[in-house]
């Protein structure tokens, strides 16, 4: 069961930052769910044709431009800069300067590898 502990009022700034209203009494109950994330059914996201979300990614094969397959897709992190998808073995920003092509129906990404 889902409860509601807030809304999402608007957006701030450019990075897809949110201001939201929690439905907390005092301070002390905000400051209890501080690190917390907020989740909503996948369901309830609109997504275009073409566009996945980062989880959507695990899975994916990783290959290289002459279709050299270099790994897996394990996790995808995010830690400010960009998406980084982990391999195991290496990771990769998922950025358009490393990433060439993304096949959602292949479930393959194709890289520019970093030396």
């Amino acid at each position: 069961m889902y409860i509601a502990i807030g809304k999402i009022l608007r957006p701030v700034g450019l990075k897809g930052e949110v201001k939201v209203q929690m439905y907390t009494q005092t301070i002390d109950d905000a400051e209890r769910l501080r690190g917390k994330e907020i989740f909503v059914l996948r369901d309830d996201l609109k997504l275009g044709e073409d566009e996945l979300l980062n989880t959507d990614l695990i899975g994916f094969v990783v290959v290289d431009k002459a279709g050299k397959y270099l790994g897996t897709i394990k996790n995808v992190e995010n830690f400010g800069a960009s998406d980084i998808c982990d391999c195991g073995d290496f990771s990769f920003p998922y950025e358009d300067a490393f990433v060439i092509e993304t096949s959602l129906p292949k479930r393959k990404i194709t890289i520019n590898p970093m030396n």
